[in-house]
């Protein structure tokens, strides 16, 4: 802006105390209300110092608006995000049970092929039943043994009385189960 004479400043338009910033440049009041006029005689450099202060604010200014607007578009990510881990959290239960589920019919089938094998092995060793007529078996807890064997302990019914065995089984390559030792417990 280079100022002249009698250049007018409609102070209707500028923000609150922008007409005593006005003043203190050298702006004059004029006879119309809401309007101030610069005299020929202003020091121009005071001018200029008010056009630079306010182009300086109004660089500020928009870079606060502009990071305010990020920091509200971080927000909104971050509010996104939640929403999204949300959901995931509450749709992970659901595949939690799921997975227990499978485990759970998985480990009932490990257990029913082990099972197996020691109804095979007992019934090929009549003389680990010791004479008793054992109608079923029932493994109560395993653990992993020495050489990637598996320790079971087994509880094996002849009607209305149980024996307890602890028995050691190998898995073949191919999944097989094998009884390596039977003991009374």
């Amino acid at each position: 802006m280079t100022p002249t004479a009698h250049h007018v400043a409609c102070l209707d338009a500028v923000a609150a105390g922008a007409p005593q910033l006005l003043q203190l440049a050298g702006f004059k009041d004029t006879i119309e209300e809401g309007f101030l006029i610069l005299p020929e005689s202003a020091a121009l450099p005071a001018v200029q110092k008010l056009v630079d202060s306010l182009a300086a604010q109004a660089v500020k200014r928009a870079a606060e608006e502009d990071k305010k607007r990020k920091l509200e578009l971080e927000k909104a990510a971050k509010a996104r995000e939640a929403r999204a881990q949300k959901a995931r959290d509450e749709a992970e239960p659901a595949a939690y049970d799921a997975t227990v589920a499978k485990s759970s019919q998985l480990m009932a089938d490990e257990d029913e092929t082990m099972v197996a094998a020691i109804e095979e092995h007992m019934d090929s060793h009549p003389e680990l039943k010791a004479g008793r007529p054992l109608d079923s078996y029932a493994i109560e807890r395993q653990v992993a043994g020495p050489g990637g064997s598996v320790v079971a302990s087994i509880a094996a019914s002849a009607g209305m009385d149980y024996y307890d065995y602890v028995v050691h089984m190998k898995r073949s390559g191919g999944g097989e189960w094998s009884v390596t030792k039977v003991e009374s417990a």
